[in-house]
């Protein structure tokens, strides 16, 4: 009986999420002279243009969220402004479990972006300055081993860049300087299609 008190309190705690989110944004300023709306996306008609969300023709400012048909669980909950996604953006596998986690500005990724598998390890973690990758991108197997360790700078690839196999062999090890690339880009089996060989590329 324990294991069903549990799992009907986990669904239940998901279902008022949207709730207590909302209110989360509410506390954070003073309350709006326009409220912002919540809306179910199997409910309205969505138009993505230019990177503008539009619901009836118009550019949205709300909450865009999306649940489970069969349990009503929350798999999404998304934030816009005049059209453009703002705030955090969180995405749900069923029962609560985070899928994924991300912060837009203006319509633009910025600062920490991460992922899961559906059994809570980590899947990806990166940065974002201006819409653009900036600093480390991670990627690991579902069973948690780093299989990849890139650096940007401004949208680019710059310094140390690494990849490995989930048996820990080593695909790829270059690194960037001044726009050129020097070392091993990439051998058969590297799920990124870079050339094989120790080279240098302008």
């Amino acid at each position: 009986m324990e294991v069903d008190f549990m799992e009907l309190q986990e669904r239940f705690l998901s279902k008022i999420f949207l709730l207590l989110f909302g209110c989360s944004f509410a506390c954070q300023s003073a309350m709006p002279e326009h409220p912002l709306s919540f809306s179910n996306v199997d409910s309205v008609v969505t138009e993505k243009k230019g990177g503008i969300l539009r619901i009836n023709g118009e550019p949205y400012s709300g909450f865009l969220f999306e649940l489970d048909k069969l349990n009503s669980d929350t798999l999404s909950l998304e934030k816009f402004e005049d059209g453009k996604p703002e705030g955090i953006h969180r995405e749900f596998y069923s029962r609560g479990i985070k899928k994924s986690e991300r912060t837009f500005k203006d319509g633009k990724k910025e600062g920490l972006s991460l992922s899961w598998y559906p059994n809570g390890n980590k899947k990806a973690e990166s940065n974002f300055s201006d819409g653009e990758y900036q600093g480390t991108l991670k990627e690991w197997t579902e069973s948690g081993i780093l299989i990849r360790e890139m650096n940007y700078e401004k949208g680019h690839e710059a310094g140390r860049q690494q990849a490995w196999d989930s048996d820990g062999k080593q695909l790829a090890n270059y690194e960037v300087k001044n726009g050129r690339t020097y070392g091993l880009t990439g051998v058969k089996g590297c799920s990124t299609p870079w050339n094989e060989g120790a080279v240098a590329v302008h």
